[in-house]
């Protein structure tokens, strides 16, 4: 709505000043671009919002795992051959909650190493390793 009230106004404020001098139709003419760049932002602004509105929540976790389960964690994520897949059916978190764990558990150095040997791996995500263990699709 607020859009569209200033693409009027600029169109109002551009007739309305432009009337006189050289110097008063510049500026009637200025303003009016002004105003008028402000329906796009109120558009760009009203979609991002919407969006937002529809987005799910990220929901952190709400019980802090204890050392023994941050270490268990930890020693699941390190394993090349425990997917996070398996990592959820043991320990009940997600992915996302891993790495978060993961974040808030080891030296900043170490969560790179980590998070560079994961991305590259194919054996951290099942649906990943059983498309690499079919092969490529032969054509008859």
């Amino acid at each position: 709505m607020l859009g569209f009230a200033s693409i009027i106004g600029s169109i109002a404020i551009w007739y309305m000043t432009g009337r006189g001098n050289p110097e008063a139709l510049a500026h009637g003419e200025r303003f009016g671009i002004f105003v008028g760049l402000w329906a796009p932002t109120f558009f760009i602004l009203s979609n991002r919002f919407d969006r937002y509105a529809t987005m799910p929540a990220y929901v952190p976790m709400k019980v802090k795992p204890s050392l023994e389960q941050t270490s268990r964690i930890i020693r699941y994520a390190w394993e090349d051959r425990t997917s996070f897949e398996e990592i959820e059916e043991r320990t009940g978190l997600t992915e996302k909650q891993v790495i978060d764990v993961m974040r808030r558990a080891l030296k900043p150095a170490s969560f790179r190493l980590w998070r560079k040997r994961v991305c590259g791996r194919v054996t951290k995500h099942r649906r990943l390793l059983e498309q690499h263990l079919k092969g490529p699709l032969s054509e008859e």
